[in-house]
């Protein structure tokens, strides 16, 4: 496989996005909410963000991209993800490729959903119970509805409720705001205490009253992540049935 040659190894941090791997899937049920299955072990993240390369790394990585990776067909090793220094097999958009921007003596390189086959460390211990960094959404963009596809019936709720909840599933859609720290462990309790999503969350309370109860990940646009210069911004897709 080849390797990413000798230029910078990281994207600029600032408007760096992230989004995890689907390797869940809803299993419909004849009434209620369906229920998720975890289908695939491992996929790939989609990572947007950009380089800025001077002239000679700019003829380098050109050089790299139409010959060793044949216009970006082949996956290569040796690129960090930016915000862990995860190192993993990649692979450029085949659709998108790749989009320059000349500026101050220098050249910006775009990508877009490029892909990584990298996830967090697991520290072990992390279980489906909401960790610790700040559970609440903030007030702009939150919005609250019906879930997509509920259905009401004796058997509404998550799957292994048995019945004993008649609750609607409410989505639940908002931003988290997180540190550096805060994030990595969020990234970490996604992959390794929910399995990418596939188990419902337990302790998170419900943003606008506080109201405790159930809460899962939407199995096909769970969350994505946005880097700012004052921490992560999570845009995120909830489903939640109060206690």
């Amino acid at each position: 496989m080849p390797s990413w040659p000798s230029l910078p190894g990281a994207m600029e941090r600032a408007g760096y996005t992230v989004s995890p791997p689907v390797l869940v899937r809803e299993a419909p049920r004849s009434r209620g909410k369906s229920r998720l299955r975890r289908i695939f072990r491992r996929g790939a993240w989609k990572v947007s963000g950009a380089f800025r390369f001077d002239d000679t790394d700019l003829a380098t990585f050109e050089a790299f991209f139409a010959e060793t990776l044949r216009s970006g067909e082949l996956s290569f090793d040796g690129l960090a993800r930016p915000h862990d220094g995860a190192v993993g097999r990649a692979r450029f958009n085949a659709e998108n490729g790749y989009e320059l921007a000349r500026a101050a003596g220098e050249t910006r390189v775009s990508v877009e959903d490029m892909e990584f086959w990298a996830e967090p460390t697991d520290p072990g211990g992390l279980g489906k119970a909401w960790p610790s960094i700040n559970p609440a959404m903030l007030a702009e963009g939150y919005a609250i509805g019906a879930a997509p596809g509920a259905i009401r019936g004796a058997m509404a709720g998550f799957q292994g409720q048995r019945g004993v909840s008649r609750a609607v599933p409410q989505r639940v859609t908002g931003v988290f705001r997180f540190t550096d720290a805060e994030y990595a462990l969020f990234e970490q309790w996604f992959v390794h205490g929910l399995g990418y999503g596939a188990l419902a969350v337990t302790g998170w309370p419900r943003p606008h009253d506080g109201a405790s109860g159930q809460a899962r990940f939407d199995a096909a646009e769970p969350w994505t992540a946005l880097r700012t210069a004052g921490g992560w911004r999570v845009a995120a897709n909830i489903d939640f049935i109060e206690d």
